[in-house]
């Protein structure tokens, strides 16, 4: 008698080259998985994921979104329980306001539910505990017939499950179990939107961002990838506009990489200026950078000691006398020092006997 395990014994089953990962979207969204986009409200969860369904039907030949590359080209089915036809066509509108999705290659069904019918339970409380909703059955005979399916998206998760899936570890991890089944079935993506708790202490890393995300640890720890955004600390005096967002959860090869998004003012989605901040930053750092080595060497020209720290240290007399120096931190500005010198444009002076004498002096190289 043989057993079914021997059908995966891997002498057999697993031989040879192993088939390459496949994307949504590189390095972000693995394909054919369930996955999340999570974010506090008012974000913009629903207008990144109507850009990333655009993107998936072929609204340019080459697309980014998260900072990976749209790979998969489809159809797509986007499914949301909160906004109406009207509210749909202004949030399509202002994302493709030159109508170019008349000319998609590939279909791209938004289903705005208010106004084509109301609820549609993707679970609901049974006699035992979580079942599939009543409508389901159809609802998977309908994303069965559209030509080359490659994204489903659930607009929010908590409109498409009446159970506690947030409280109820069962719960999230038999919705997960479900979504992970309609992927394999349809051999598609499926991305669900959904909310991150209100936190008292600002969230700074993508660890705190996981953390905030709504719901037991069954629910993302049941997808394959999860996508988090929060606030920047910096607002630049316009709350609501800049965000931080990156791959928070993720079973396999992804990019960590924290980027920075800002919204637009006439389409409110969050755009990606993660290289823009980093050429910023830059530009910033070497502003301060030249700072410190002007003074240093105008100190060194008048005769007067500068040192890394102390009364007569970087700090104490910079920010006096120089604006870029001014703004920043003690620690940030001894920092500079301290990667000026290991770089070589600054000098630490030494007496004959080599030893450290704290005096700084500008390198003549």
């Amino acid at each position: 008698h043989v057993s079914a395990f021997h059908r995966w014994d891997v002498r057999s089953a697993f031989v040879g080259a192993a088939p390459p990962m496949q994307w949504l979207v590189e390095r972000v969204f693995p394909y054919g998985v369930p996955g999340m986009l999570a974010a506090m409200g008012d974000a913009g969860k629903s207008m990144l994921l109507l850009d990333l369904a655009l993107k998936v039907a072929g609204i340019a030949d080459e697309s980014r979104w998260g900072g990976g590359a749209v790979l998969a080209r489809g159809g797509v089915a986007f499914v949301t329980s909160e906004d109406d036809a009207s509210e749909v066509h202004r949030r399509i509108e202002s994302l493709d306001p030159d109508r170019r999705r008349v000319l998609l290659p590939h279909l791209c069904s938004v289903v705005p539910l208010p106004s084509a019918g109301g609820a549609m339970p993707l679970i609901v409380k049974g006699v035992k505990g979580p079942e599939e909703g009543p409508k389901l059955k159809a609802l998977r005979k309908h994303l069965a017939r559209i030509p080359d399916l490659r994204l489903i998206v659930f607009d929010p998760l908590s409109s498409f499950a009446h159970v506690d899936v947030n409280a109820d570890p069962v719960a999230g991890a038999y919705l997960c179990t479900l979504l992970a089944n309609i992927a394999t079935e349809l051999n598609a993506s499926v991305l669900v939107a959904h909310h991150m708790r209100k936190s008292a202490v600002p969230i700074d890393s993508p660890e705190a961002a996981r953390d905030a995300i709504r719901g037991t640890t069954a629910l993302v720890d049941g997808l394959r990838a999860v996508y988090a955004l929060w606030a920047d600390a910096d607002q630049r005096g316009k709350p609501g506009t800049r965000f931080k967002g990156a791959v928070v959860k993720a079973n396999g090869p992804a990019s960590r990489y924290v980027r920075a998004y800002e919204r637009d003012a006439a389409s409110g989605l969050l755009v990606d200026r993660t290289e823009d901040v980093a050429n910023e930053r830059d530009a910033a750092r070497e502003r301060v950078d030249d700072a410190i080595v002007e003074l240093v060497r105008q100190c060194q020209l008048e005769g007067r000691p500068i040192t890394r720290t102390g009364a007569r240290g970087v700090y104490t007399v910079g920010r006096n006398a120089s604006a870029a120096l001014g703004q920043i931190s003690r620690t940030v500005v001894e920092a500079h020092v301290d990667r000026l010198v290991k770089a070589g444009f600054l000098v630490i002076g030494t007496g004959q006997d080599g030893r450290d004498l704290g005096c700084l002096y500008a390198s003549q190289a």
